[in-house]
């Protein structure tokens, strides 16, 4: 499912599917995503460069633009990774499944890149313990709907860094959120 077009699927499940994307370097670019957009009406554009460092800053628009919507579950995934709508929304509605809910792949004992020179760098400055906490990869994650007012209120009492889901975990267990391994 790859339009807002194909809208039987989407009202069915109770799902609106759009594409975060930042701003290009390459004009040309730009241009064929806002003609995109026009047509397919699926694609949130992000005031931002689109590069990996600037990834959070996406996501996070993303959450922004979601939690004015109210949804009940918030799901981020990559371009390559393909999510079973059907079954995911019949998960989605266990009742045994937490209220606040993250699920997604579990990372357990992610160890924080020091070295300045990779992609996945985070100065003791920004986050000072040399594990992360348990967190969700970035490829795929759920998010209950509820959760996002309180990501975003309290991203003020921790400090952010660059890496997207690990970022996301911390906040998590600031507000006593644990990963479900899915």
């Amino acid at each position: 499912m790859t339009s807002n077009l194909d809208l039987k699927v989407h009202r069915d499940l109770g799902v609106y599917c759009v594409f975060m994307v930042a701003v290009s370097d390459v004009l040309s670019d730009n241009k064929k995503l806002h003609n995109e957009a026009a047509r397919y009406n699926d694609i949130l554009r992000i005031n931002t460069v689109e590069s990996y460092r600037n990834m959070i800053t996406k996501v996070w628009g993303g959450y922004e633009w979601a939690f004015k919507l109210n949804p009940r579950f918030f799901m981020k995934t990559d371009d390559d990774i393909y999510v079973d709508l059907p079954h995911l929304v019949h998960w989605l509605h266990d009742p045994s499944l937490p209220r606040k809910l993250y699920a997604g792949w579990v990372l357990h004992h992610g160890r924080v890149m020091r070295n300045p020179g990779n992609d996945w760098y985070v100065s003791h400055a920004d986050f000072h313990e040399r594990y992360y906490p348990d967190y969700c990869i970035g490829p795929f994650y759920v998010l209950s709907g509820s959760l996002l007012g309180n990501i975003l209120t309290n991203k003020k009492n921790v400090k952010m860094f660059n890496v997207e889901d690990a970022y996301l975990g911390v906040l998590l267990r600031y507000l006593h959120v644990s990963p479900l391994n899915v």
